[in-house]
Parts: structure tokens; C-alpha cells; sequence
């Protein structure tokens, strides 16, 4: 049996006494655009044939055959939906900004848009034409458009009407080789993206498609990471771009030039940065390096403010990248999560070390929920955990998935979505129970 079936078969255990609330369940099937049947064909008569020889072949003791290695799988579940249409690892999940949809991209060269809001989500459209791995995209602040990306450099655009329920592509394009990041603007209709090649591409976000904004090349080596940056300022527009050749670009996008650049030599590079994140008052920005190492700087001139090494020298390389980063907005700390599996809180206002959460693997996604001390992480291995920053302790364990998380998101009705390597995505809410 499959590892989505081992999911499916106990989440529909827990689903069966529960009939769906018509209220609740947000797109009605007679408008959705794109709908996957379900198969109505006969189950196969078993042959007696085929059973033959079967005991023949099994251990009598019921152990294991010679050579043969035992894999115990966990089976403990407490998500209270599940989604495994992909067909192989998924790596990013992206929520809508108003309503209970969610877009899932993965492995299998292909996206798709789903419900988030009933016991059995419902398909709303598949996200088809890409030729490599959905790895990243996002919606635009009203909902109104979504941008996906794949690794083969296509980067293509949807268009929501009907109240969102139906989608069409409207737009394609392929720069690059291949793209690493893609950020959608938090407040405008823009798009940036990433390649590996170094440059940085922008574009707006029009009724008719794509319109190219500019070109960005200030990297010797792949463009690892970049994220906007909110200004006061609402006639400027900046994106803050990170390299493995070490170097960090502030980009002036309108202009086209580099408002600074912070050179490898200034970190005692070279370094690969791999997470980013804009601090609450929109003064500081934190990168967080491959090697371990996290850096503090002013966003207005690039004055450094600190370095820190989150993990111990003495680590393997690949133990200390410093994957994920999130501020928290009701209290004074920043928190770094590291392949080691530790998440370190650090007090912004002395750079300190307040705590150490541990997870059970490499962190791979965290994040503050709103204006609260709770801070939600997920793990490679399969584990989300849900801690109070004020003073450390474990408040809930969410299981589900037989292996990693890669990737998660927080619904605008507060529901948690997790994106998972054996290609099954998991939804909990307030309701889903603790497990140890």
C-alpha cells in the first residue's frame, strides 16, 4: 500500500463521522472550472490463481526475510484534511489571501488549486503546461492573480474570476534556465524572480499578462534568495537580493540601479544566503547563510549591526544553514531555524540568546502566528510543532506525514497547510489534537 493510501485510509476513518458543513464548503461544484473524476470502474475479481503460493512464499514466524531491511512507519495522524493528488514530492504550498483555496506545487511538473475549508478538499483546477518541478509562486494582495514558477525558468500567470472560482492562465514567460525564487509584492501587482544564472527579473502584473519592469544583474554567481522590502515610501520600490558568490544587492527596482552592495569581504565570506526576512519596523533585515552564520543589518544604508553564528563551528556544513526566519511582532525576538534541527530566539534588542527550541530534524519552516508569542515550525522529519517564545514550552505536536515537511502555510481562516515529500498535503486546525 501507498503512503498516500496509509494517509488517506486513517484521515477518512477520522473524516467518516464528520458530514461536511454545505456553509462551510466554499466552492460550489457546479462552478468549478476544472474538476477530476473520480474513477467508477469495478474492482477486479480476485483470482484464486493468483493466490497460490502465496503462504508458500511468507515466513512462518512472520519475520523478515534474508538481506531484507525492516522501515517502521509512523502512522499517528491528527490533521483533520489531507490532499494527494500530486504524484510526487510536494514543495511549496501558497494560501489564499482571502478566501479557503490553497495552490500546491510539486515534483510531478505540475500545481494544483484546492479547498481548504471541508473534511475532503475539493479540486478546483490543475495548474497544467509547466516542464520541471513547481518549486515556487504567490498570489497578488487582492487574490485576484497567482504567479507559479518551476526549475526549468517558466514562470506563468493565472487570472481569478467568478469570485475566484474559476482560473485561467493568461500569461507565460521564460527568461531563464532556471528560477530558485519567486516573491510576489505584499501590497503591489509586481513580481520578481530569481535565476541561477545571477540576474533578477521584474515584472508587473497587468489584466493582459506579464510587462517587463527591468533586469537586474549585480550577482557573480546564483541569485540564492531576495525578498521586498516595505518602505514608508510608497514611491519607491525595493528588493533585497542575496547571492552564493556572498555578495547582497538593495535594489532601487524603479531605477534599476543598486541602492548599496554588501560584499562577501564584509561577512568574512563568501557566504550562501538562503533565508531572509524584514524586521516589524521596517528598519532592519536578517539573512541567515548556509554556513550558520546570521547577519543584522540597516536597511537604509546597509550598516551592519551584528553577526552571528547560530551553530557550532564543529558542525557538518550541511547541520548549520540557517533555513528559515521569522520576527515576531509582539515581543522583541527573532527566531532562526537551522538544519541541526534547533531554532534559536534571539533578543533583538541585545543580540543575546534567549532560548533554544529543539525539533526533531533540519527546520525547514517557521514562522510568528500574527501579532503573537506562538511560533509554528515544521521539519524534515515530518513533525510540526507549535511553541510560546515567552517562555519556551511545547503547546502541540501536529503528525501526519511519513516524511519531510518541505514547505507550509497559514490560511486567512487560521487553518495550517503542510507541504510534504511523500507527496501529501496535511490541514490542521484549533480542533486537531495534540500527539506525542
Amino acid at each position: 500500500m501507498s503512503v498516500n493510501n496509509h494517509l488517506g485510509d486513517q484521515i477518512d476513518a477520522q473524516a467518516s463521522h464528520d458530514q461536511d458543513n454545505q456553509n462551510d464548503i466554499y466552492i460550489d461544484e457546479s462552478e468549478i472550472a476544472d474538476v477530476v473524476p473520480d474513477s467508477n470502474e469495478p474492482e477486479p475479481e480476485e483470482d484464486d490463481d493468483d493466490m497460490e503460493g502465496l503462504d508458500e512464499g511468507m515466513e512462518d514466524d512472520g519475520e523478515q526475510g534474508e538481506g531484507e531491511e525492516r522501515i517502521e512507519v509512523d502512522m499517528r495522524n491528527n490533521a483533520v484534511a489531507w490532499f494527494d493528488k500530486h504524484e510526487d514530492s510536494v514543495f511549496r504550498v501558497i494560501a489564499h489571501p482571502s478566501v479557503p483555496l490553497v495552490v500546491s506545487g510539486g515534483g510531478d511538473n505540475c500545481g494544483y488549486m484546492w479547498t481548504s475549508n471541508s473534511n475532503e478538499p475539493k479540486l478546483v483546477t490543475k495548474l497544467d503546461g509547466h516542464k520541471e518541478s513547481v518549486t515556487d509562486g504567490g498570489f497578488t494582495a487582492d487574490g485576484t492573480f497567482l504567479v507559479t514558477s518551476d526549475m526549468a525558468g517558466c514562470v506563468k500567470l493565472f487570472h481569478g474570476t467568478n469570485k475566484f472560482q474559476k482560473w485561467t492562465e493568461i500569461d507565460s514567460i521564460q527568461e531563464v534556465e532556471e528560477v530558485v525564487w519567486t516573491k510576489v509584492h505584499p501590497e503591489q501587482n509586481i513580481v520578481a524572480f530569481g535565476a541561477t544564472d545571477g540576474s533578477v527579473w521584474v515584472y508587473s502584473i497587468e489584466d493582459t499578462g506579464f510587462v517587463s519592469m527591468t533586469v537586474l544583474n549585480g550577482h557573480s554567481g546564483c541569485c540564492t534568495v531576495g525578498t521586498w522590502v516595505l518602505a514608508d515610501d510608497k514611491d519607491s520600490l525595493t528588493l533585497v537580493t542575496g547571492s552564493d558568490d556572498g555578495s547582497i544587492v538593495n535594489w532601487n527596482v524603479y531605477n534599476s540601479v543598486a541602492n548599496y552592495t554588501l560584499s562577501a569581504t564584509l561577512f568574512k565570506g563568501p557566504d550562501v544566503w538562503v533565508s531572509m526576512a524584514e524586521d516589524p519596523t521596517k528598519k532592519t533585515l536578517a539573512a541567515g547563510a548556509a554556513d550558520g552564520k546570521l547577519v543584522l543589518f540597516k536597511i537604509d544604508g546597509g550598516q551592519l549591526i551584528e553577526t552571528i553564528n547560530t551553530c557550532s563551528t564543529k558542525m557538518e556544513d550541511g547541520e548549520r544553514s540557517v533555513e528559515a526566519l521569522s520576527w515576531c511582532k509582539s515581543m522583541k525576538l527573532l527566531a532562526a531555524g537551522t538544519t541541526s534541527g534547533q531554532i534559536m530566539l534571539y533578543d533583538t534588542n541585545t543580540w543575546r540568546l534567549r532560548k533554544i527550541l529543539v525539533m526533531g530534524d533540519a527546520v525547514t519552516w517557521l514562522q510568528f502566528i500574527e501579532d503573537t508569542p506562538v511560533l509554528v515550525a515544521g521539519a524534515m522529519d515530518g513533525v510540526i510543532r507549535r511553541f510560546d517564545a515567552r517562555n519556551g514550552d511545547e503547546m502541540w505536536v501536529g503528525r501526519g506525514h511519513n516524511m519531510g515537511v518541505l514547505d507550509m502555510a497559514v490560511t486567512s481562516q487560521g487553518k495550517l497547510v503542510t507541504a510534504g515529500d511523500e507527496g501529501v498535503c496535511l490541514v490542521f486546525d484549533e480542533t486537531s489534537e495534540s500527539l506525542p
